[in-house]
Protein backbone atom coordinates (compact mmCIF):
# COMPACT_ATOMS: atom_id res chain seq x y z
CA UNK A 1 0.00 0.00 0.00
CA UNK A 2 2.63 2.50 0.25
CA UNK A 3 4.82 1.53 -2.08
CA UNK A 4 1.00 2.34 -4.26
CA UNK A 5 0.90 5.65 -2.77
CA UNK A 6 4.83 6.65 -3.29
CA UNK A 7 4.47 5.56 -6.99
CA UNK A 8 0.98 7.49 -7.23
CA UNK A 9 2.62 10.60 -5.58
CA UNK A 10 5.71 10.70 -7.77
CA UNK A 11 3.83 10.06 -10.63
CA UNK A 12 1.34 13.10 -9.74
CA UNK A 13 4.62 15.14 -9.15
CA UNK A 14 6.39 14.48 -12.17
CA UNK A 15 2.97 15.51 -13.97
CA UNK A 16 3.09 18.88 -11.88
CA UNK A 17 5.95 19.60 -12.46
CA UNK A 18 5.99 19.03 -16.40
CA UNK A 19 3.37 21.13 -16.35
CA UNK A 20 5.00 24.04 -14.65
CA UNK A 21 7.89 23.64 -17.03
CA UNK A 22 5.74 23.64 -19.97
CA UNK A 23 3.71 26.31 -18.88
CA UNK A 24 7.14 28.33 -18.19
CA UNK A 25 8.54 27.39 -21.78
CA UNK A 26 5.03 29.26 -23.07
CA UNK A 27 5.16 31.90 -20.64
CA UNK A 28 8.95 32.44 -21.48
CA UNK A 29 8.32 32.71 -25.25
CA UNK A 30 5.43 34.89 -25.17
CA UNK A 31 8.07 37.06 -23.36
CA UNK A 32 10.63 37.09 -25.78
CA UNK A 33 8.60 37.34 -28.63
CA UNK A 34 6.96 40.77 -27.24
CA UNK A 35 10.24 42.16 -26.44
CA UNK A 36 11.58 41.21 -30.09
CA UNK A 37 8.51 42.77 -31.46
CA UNK A 38 8.35 46.16 -29.15
CA UNK A 39 5.92 45.62 -26.98
CA UNK A 40 6.25 45.64 -22.89
CA UNK A 41 7.50 42.07 -21.42
CA UNK A 42 9.37 41.46 -18.62
CA UNK A 43 13.13 41.50 -20.02
CA UNK A 44 11.79 45.64 -20.58
CA UNK A 45 11.13 45.79 -16.73
CA UNK A 46 14.21 43.75 -15.66
CA UNK A 47 16.56 45.58 -18.11
CA UNK A 48 15.02 49.16 -17.47
CA UNK A 49 14.21 49.65 -20.63
CA UNK A 50 10.26 50.03 -20.54
CA UNK A 51 8.76 52.80 -22.71
CA UNK A 52 6.85 54.19 -20.21
CA UNK A 53 6.69 56.06 -17.12
CA UNK A 54 4.68 56.86 -13.84
CA UNK A 55 4.74 60.18 -13.06
CA UNK A 56 3.86 59.63 -8.79
CA UNK A 57 3.37 63.80 -8.94
CA UNK A 58 1.19 64.08 -11.94
CA UNK A 59 -0.62 60.06 -11.16
CA UNK A 60 -0.41 60.17 -14.92
CA UNK A 61 1.50 57.36 -17.35
CA UNK A 62 3.91 58.61 -20.14
CA UNK A 63 5.93 57.97 -22.37
CA UNK A 64 9.84 58.95 -21.50
CA UNK A 65 10.94 61.65 -23.08
CA UNK A 66 12.74 62.42 -26.52
CA UNK A 67 12.65 58.70 -27.67
CA UNK A 68 11.85 57.10 -30.45
CA UNK A 69 10.93 53.21 -30.89
CA UNK A 70 9.01 50.89 -32.09
CA UNK A 71 6.13 48.67 -31.00
CA UNK A 72 4.01 46.10 -32.45
CA UNK A 73 4.67 47.80 -35.32
CA UNK A 74 4.35 50.98 -34.56
CA UNK A 75 7.38 53.68 -34.80
CA UNK A 76 6.91 56.36 -31.70
CA UNK A 77 8.72 59.19 -31.22
CA UNK A 78 7.74 61.08 -27.92
CA UNK A 79 8.42 64.69 -27.20
CA UNK A 80 10.03 66.25 -23.77
CA UNK A 81 6.23 65.77 -21.72
CA UNK A 82 6.71 62.17 -22.53
CA UNK A 83 3.47 62.34 -24.91
CA UNK A 84 3.31 61.13 -28.91
CA UNK A 85 4.09 63.64 -31.36
CA UNK A 86 5.08 67.30 -31.45
CA UNK A 87 4.92 69.94 -28.73
CA UNK A 88 3.32 73.88 -29.87
CA UNK A 89 6.53 75.96 -30.50
CA UNK A 90 7.26 78.94 -28.60
CA UNK A 91 6.24 81.98 -28.05
CA UNK A 92 2.75 81.57 -29.56
CA UNK A 93 2.35 83.88 -32.35
CA UNK A 94 -0.75 86.10 -33.44
CA UNK A 95 -2.30 83.71 -35.95
CA UNK A 96 -1.33 80.12 -34.01
CA UNK A 97 -4.41 78.10 -33.11
CA UNK A 98 -3.33 75.64 -30.27
CA UNK A 99 -5.77 72.95 -29.56
CA UNK A 100 -5.30 70.09 -26.89
CA UNK A 101 -7.08 66.33 -28.13
CA UNK A 102 -7.31 64.40 -24.86
CA UNK A 103 -7.97 60.84 -24.64
CA UNK A 104 -6.54 57.63 -24.76
CA UNK A 105 -5.93 54.44 -27.16
CA UNK A 106 -7.49 56.13 -29.88
CA UNK A 107 -6.24 59.41 -29.78
CA UNK A 108 -2.63 58.43 -29.03
CA UNK A 109 -3.10 56.38 -32.08
CA UNK A 110 -3.41 52.23 -31.47
CA UNK A 111 -3.25 51.45 -34.67
CA UNK A 112 -1.23 54.29 -36.25
CA UNK A 113 2.54 53.71 -37.25
CA UNK A 114 3.67 56.89 -37.23
CA UNK A 115 2.61 59.59 -35.67
CA UNK A 116 1.58 61.43 -38.41
CA UNK A 117 -1.40 59.07 -38.55
CA UNK A 118 -2.65 59.62 -35.82
CA UNK A 119 -5.93 61.65 -35.49
CA UNK A 120 -4.81 64.81 -33.70
CA UNK A 121 -1.87 64.71 -36.54
CA UNK A 122 -4.74 64.01 -39.34
CA UNK A 123 -6.50 66.41 -37.93
CA UNK A 124 -3.78 69.29 -37.69
CA UNK A 125 -3.53 68.47 -41.43
CA UNK A 126 -6.39 69.04 -42.29
CA UNK A 127 -7.46 72.56 -40.18
CA UNK A 128 -4.33 73.84 -41.89
CA UNK A 129 -5.57 73.16 -45.41
CA UNK A 130 -9.33 74.64 -45.11
CA UNK A 131 -7.81 77.36 -43.62
CA UNK A 132 -4.51 78.50 -44.50
CA UNK A 133 -4.68 82.15 -42.54
CA UNK A 134 -4.26 80.19 -39.18
CA UNK A 135 -1.92 78.36 -37.93
CA UNK A 136 -3.16 75.09 -36.55
CA UNK A 137 -1.44 73.12 -33.99
CA UNK A 138 -3.50 69.97 -32.25
CA UNK A 139 -1.26 68.34 -28.97
CA UNK A 140 -1.64 64.80 -29.43
CA UNK A 141 -2.68 64.12 -25.10
CA UNK A 142 -4.20 60.87 -25.53
CA UNK A 143 -2.62 57.66 -23.69
CA UNK A 144 -2.87 54.00 -23.90
CA UNK A 145 -5.03 52.53 -21.23
CA UNK A 146 -6.22 56.23 -19.59
CA UNK A 147 -9.72 56.43 -17.91
CA UNK A 148 -11.86 59.85 -17.11
CA UNK A 149 -9.85 60.51 -14.24
CA UNK A 150 -6.50 60.52 -16.29
CA UNK A 151 -8.19 62.62 -18.54
CA UNK A 152 -8.92 64.98 -15.63
CA UNK A 153 -5.44 65.70 -14.26
CA UNK A 154 -3.80 65.24 -18.34
CA UNK A 155 -5.89 68.63 -18.97
CA UNK A 156 -5.11 69.95 -15.59
CA UNK A 157 -1.64 69.65 -16.46
CA UNK A 158 -1.09 70.38 -19.78
CA UNK A 159 -3.90 73.51 -19.15
CA UNK A 160 -1.12 74.98 -16.75
CA UNK A 161 1.83 74.69 -19.22
CA UNK A 162 0.01 75.78 -22.76
CA UNK A 163 -3.08 78.80 -23.29
CA UNK A 164 -4.89 76.28 -25.58
CA UNK A 165 -7.58 77.90 -27.93
CA UNK A 166 -9.73 74.47 -28.04
CA UNK A 167 -9.96 71.45 -26.57
CA UNK A 168 -11.37 68.24 -27.80
CA UNK A 169 -12.09 65.41 -25.38
CA UNK A 170 -12.18 61.82 -26.57
CA UNK A 171 -12.70 59.78 -23.68
CA UNK A 172 -13.13 56.38 -24.82
CA UNK A 173 -14.53 53.41 -23.49
CA UNK A 174 -11.97 52.23 -20.72
CA UNK A 175 -14.35 53.60 -17.56
CA UNK A 176 -16.56 50.37 -18.74
CA UNK A 177 -14.15 48.01 -17.42
CA UNK A 178 -14.40 49.19 -14.06
CA UNK A 179 -18.35 47.26 -14.12
CA UNK A 180 -16.00 44.02 -14.95
CA UNK A 181 -13.77 44.59 -11.72
CA UNK A 182 -15.49 44.11 -8.32
CA UNK A 183 -12.19 45.25 -6.57
CA UNK A 184 -13.24 48.83 -8.61
CA UNK A 185 -16.92 48.81 -7.53
CA UNK A 186 -18.18 50.86 -4.63
CA UNK A 187 -19.62 47.56 -2.89
CA UNK A 188 -17.55 44.52 -2.71
CA UNK A 189 -18.92 41.73 -4.08
CA UNK A 190 -15.74 39.23 -3.46
CA UNK A 191 -15.24 40.12 0.88
CA UNK A 192 -12.82 36.70 0.48
CA UNK A 193 -9.25 37.31 -0.69
CA UNK A 194 -8.31 36.59 -4.29
CA UNK A 195 -5.26 34.70 -5.60
CA UNK A 196 -4.12 37.39 -8.48
CA UNK A 197 -1.94 36.38 -10.84
CA UNK A 198 1.07 39.06 -11.51
CA UNK A 199 0.28 41.78 -14.02
CA UNK A 200 3.30 40.70 -16.14
CA UNK A 201 2.18 36.77 -16.95
CA UNK A 202 1.12 37.18 -20.67
CA UNK A 203 -0.38 33.33 -21.11
CA UNK A 204 -3.87 34.26 -19.77
CA UNK A 205 -4.37 36.78 -22.09
CA UNK A 206 -3.39 35.20 -24.86
CA UNK A 207 -5.67 32.22 -24.16
CA UNK A 208 -8.81 34.71 -23.54
CA UNK A 209 -7.30 36.83 -26.55
CA UNK A 210 -7.00 33.56 -28.77
CA UNK A 211 -10.69 32.49 -27.43
CA UNK A 212 -12.82 35.22 -27.44
CA UNK A 213 -14.42 34.44 -31.20
CA UNK A 214 -15.04 31.13 -30.19
CA UNK A 215 -17.78 32.57 -27.64
CA UNK A 216 -20.86 33.12 -28.59
CA UNK A 217 -22.58 36.39 -28.34
CA UNK A 218 -24.68 35.43 -25.35
CA UNK A 219 -21.20 34.48 -22.78
CA UNK A 220 -21.25 36.95 -20.37
CA UNK A 221 -21.57 37.39 -16.76
CA UNK A 222 -25.01 39.37 -17.21
CA UNK A 223 -26.34 38.12 -14.09
CA UNK A 224 -24.17 39.27 -12.09
CA UNK A 225 -22.85 42.93 -13.57
CA UNK A 226 -25.54 45.55 -13.11
CA UNK A 227 -23.68 48.87 -14.81
CA UNK A 228 -24.31 51.81 -11.94
CA UNK A 229 -23.10 54.82 -14.35
CA UNK A 230 -22.98 56.89 -11.79
CA UNK A 231 -19.12 57.39 -10.67
CA UNK A 232 -18.50 57.79 -14.73
CA UNK A 233 -20.78 60.64 -14.75
CA UNK A 234 -19.69 62.49 -11.53
CA UNK A 235 -15.90 61.57 -13.70
CA UNK A 236 -17.27 62.98 -17.01
CA UNK A 237 -18.63 66.22 -15.15
CA UNK A 238 -15.53 66.74 -13.38
CA UNK A 239 -13.70 66.73 -17.13
CA UNK A 240 -16.28 69.39 -17.83
CA UNK A 241 -15.56 71.17 -15.32
CA UNK A 242 -11.84 71.26 -16.07
CA UNK A 243 -12.29 72.05 -19.59
CA UNK A 244 -14.92 74.40 -18.79
CA UNK A 245 -12.31 76.49 -16.43
CA UNK A 246 -10.14 77.32 -19.55
CA UNK A 247 -13.10 79.73 -21.22
CA UNK A 248 -12.24 77.75 -24.68
CA UNK A 249 -14.79 76.23 -27.15
CA UNK A 250 -14.80 72.31 -26.18
CA UNK A 251 -15.88 69.43 -28.63
CA UNK A 252 -16.66 65.90 -26.89
CA UNK A 253 -16.88 63.02 -29.49
CA UNK A 254 -18.34 59.80 -28.13
CA UNK A 255 -16.50 56.51 -28.86
CA UNK A 256 -17.12 54.66 -32.30
CA UNK A 257 -17.74 50.92 -33.21
CA UNK A 258 -17.51 48.43 -36.00
CA UNK A 259 -19.99 46.32 -34.45
CA UNK A 260 -24.04 46.91 -35.33
CA UNK A 261 -27.05 45.16 -34.31
CA UNK A 262 -27.97 45.02 -38.22
CA UNK A 263 -25.09 42.70 -38.80
CA UNK A 264 -25.42 39.02 -39.36
CA UNK A 265 -24.57 37.03 -36.24
CA UNK A 266 -21.50 35.61 -36.83
CA UNK A 267 -20.46 39.39 -38.58
CA UNK A 268 -21.47 40.85 -35.17
CA UNK A 269 -18.97 38.27 -32.82
CA UNK A 270 -15.85 38.41 -35.35
CA UNK A 271 -15.86 42.59 -35.44
CA UNK A 272 -16.97 42.68 -31.60
CA UNK A 273 -14.32 40.50 -30.64
CA UNK A 274 -11.95 43.35 -28.62
CA UNK A 275 -14.50 44.57 -26.97
CA UNK A 276 -15.81 41.57 -25.97
CA UNK A 277 -12.38 41.01 -24.70
CA UNK A 278 -11.53 43.82 -22.89
CA UNK A 279 -15.19 43.40 -21.01
CA UNK A 280 -16.15 39.79 -20.64
CA UNK A 281 -18.50 40.46 -18.30
CA UNK A 282 -20.90 41.15 -20.90
CA UNK A 283 -23.08 39.10 -23.53
CA UNK A 284 -23.24 40.88 -26.80
CA UNK A 285 -26.60 42.22 -26.71
CA UNK A 286 -25.69 43.52 -22.69
CA UNK A 287 -22.61 44.87 -24.36
CA UNK A 288 -24.76 47.45 -26.83
CA UNK A 289 -26.83 48.76 -24.26
CA UNK A 290 -23.76 49.53 -21.88
CA UNK A 291 -21.62 51.12 -24.91
CA UNK A 292 -24.82 53.11 -25.90
CA UNK A 293 -25.50 54.27 -22.46
CA UNK A 294 -22.01 55.69 -21.91
CA UNK A 295 -22.10 57.85 -25.22
CA UNK A 296 -25.71 58.75 -24.73
CA UNK A 297 -23.95 60.45 -21.09
CA UNK A 298 -21.31 62.44 -22.64
CA UNK A 299 -23.90 63.66 -25.53
CA UNK A 300 -26.33 64.82 -22.90
CA UNK A 301 -24.18 66.06 -20.41
CA UNK A 302 -21.93 68.14 -23.32
CA UNK A 303 -25.33 69.51 -24.60
CA UNK A 304 -26.55 70.49 -21.23
CA UNK A 305 -23.25 72.50 -20.02
CA UNK A 306 -23.91 74.35 -23.48
CA UNK A 307 -20.48 72.45 -25.40
CA UNK A 308 -20.36 71.28 -28.96
CA UNK A 309 -20.79 67.47 -29.73
CA UNK A 310 -19.14 65.81 -32.32
CA UNK A 311 -20.99 62.62 -33.55
CA UNK A 312 -17.83 60.67 -34.94
CA UNK A 313 -19.14 57.41 -34.56
CA UNK A 314 -22.05 58.24 -37.07
CA UNK A 315 -19.88 60.63 -39.56
CA UNK A 316 -17.53 57.52 -40.32
CA UNK A 317 -19.13 54.54 -42.15
CA UNK A 318 -18.24 51.37 -40.58
CA UNK A 319 -16.60 49.38 -43.01
CA UNK A 320 -13.66 47.14 -42.31
CA UNK A 321 -11.63 49.42 -43.82
CA UNK A 322 -11.59 52.22 -41.41
CA UNK A 323 -11.42 50.34 -37.95
CA UNK A 324 -8.74 48.21 -36.04
CA UNK A 325 -10.38 46.71 -34.51
CA UNK A 326 -13.67 46.34 -32.57
CA UNK A 327 -13.79 50.10 -31.62
CA UNK A 328 -10.17 51.47 -32.56
CA UNK A 329 -10.02 53.24 -35.96
CA UNK A 330 -7.47 52.17 -38.38
CA UNK A 331 -5.37 54.99 -40.29
CA UNK A 332 -7.74 55.39 -43.21
CA UNK A 333 -10.65 56.25 -40.26
CA UNK A 334 -8.43 58.41 -38.18
CA UNK A 335 -8.37 60.46 -41.58
CA UNK A 336 -11.90 60.23 -42.46
CA UNK A 337 -12.98 61.37 -38.74
CA UNK A 338 -10.53 64.18 -38.87
CA UNK A 339 -11.60 65.74 -42.15
CA UNK A 340 -15.34 65.35 -40.89
CA UNK A 341 -13.97 67.07 -37.84
CA UNK A 342 -12.23 70.01 -38.99
CA UNK A 343 -14.95 70.74 -40.96
CA UNK A 344 -17.21 70.54 -38.21
CA UNK A 345 -14.76 72.76 -36.17
CA UNK A 346 -14.63 75.57 -38.78
CA UNK A 347 -18.24 75.85 -39.23
CA UNK A 348 -18.63 75.81 -35.09
CA UNK A 349 -15.88 77.70 -33.64
CA UNK A 350 -15.49 81.24 -34.92
CA UNK A 351 -12.74 83.46 -34.42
Amino acid sequence: MKLFLSESLSRSAKVLILTALLLGTMELSLHVRAYLAGWPSIFNRVLGESHFIYDTNLALTLLRPNIKFESGGRIISSNALGLRGDLPALPKRKNDVWIVMVGSSSVMGYYANENAQTFPSYLQRALNHADPSKNYFVLNAGMDGNDMNDHIRMLAWLSRKYQWDAVILFPGFNNIKDYCNPEKSAVKKFPLAKMKLPEWVMSIDMLRKNSTGLRGKNSGQSSVVEPDPTAFIGSFRTLLAEAGSLHVPTIVLPSPRSFLRTQSEQEQIRRAETARFYFPCFPLARLYDVLDLHNEILRTETLEKGMLYFPVDQVVPTEIENFGDSVHFSSRGNQLAAQSLADFFLLKIKD
